[in-house]
């Protein structure tokens, strides 16, 4: 199994400035699961991740008519979907790819944080790429062709984010869909 340092296991931003950070408490004096996780670790130990080892990076999961559908990201250049009826069993399926990034483009390098979702009876796929660059990272949706989630997919191409954006999903929230996303706040690297 792949180890991962036990606070990028648990933590969104493990480049925060805070840590590692004092234990908060709820409203009645007890830890959140977050903090007891965390000082039942020894300092430096690794965390394995139980369901599915390296390569797979970035996974969104999905159940879906009696199966679970695991989205992830190869060697940031690929998008696989597996299906189990458990998501124990997940690890057993090698996985269908479903798309390969172009060897050229804007969306060629650091394919990310794929996420699968059904919307009005068709399979969407968003995806984070780049061309090599960082600061031309951009969100990217591909189109079910069917209504297998394993595909076929076609690109439908770049969304409009005004800039650099990843780990995009979407939002539903009194009958109107929203595409949210993380991004700067301007052209330069800022603060997410």
């Amino acid at each position: 199994m792949h180890d991962l340092p036990a606070q990028q296991a648990i933590m969104q931003n493990p480049n925060a400035s805070d840590l590692p950070r004092p234990a908060s408490k709820t409203p009645h004096g007890v830890l959140s699961l977050e903090d007891r996780f965390r000082q039942s670790l020894a300092p430096g130990a690794t965390f394995k991740n139980p369901i599915l080892p390296s390569p797979s990076a970035d996974p969104w999961v999905i159940f879906h008519d009696g199966y679970y559908y695991y989205c992830e990201s190869r060697h940031q250049d690929t998008l696989w979907i597996r299906k189990a009826r458990t998501i124990q069993d997940i690890s057993r399926d090698e996985g269908m790819m479903v798309w390969s990034a172009p060897a050229f483009g804007p969306n060629s390098k650091s394919v990310w944080a794929p996420e699968l979702h059904l919307i009005d009876g068709r399979w969407y796929i968003y995806y984070a790429a780049d061309d090599g660059l960082n600061e031309n990272h951009r969100m990217w949706v591909l189109e079910g062709l069917t209504s297998d989630p394993t595909g076929p997919y076609r690109s439908r191409g770049c969304l409009e984010t005004g800039g650099w954006a990843i780990d995009g999903t979407i939002l539903s929230l009194e009958g109107q869909l929203y595409f949210i996303w993380s991004g700067w706040p301007g052209k330069e690297n800022g603060q997410q």
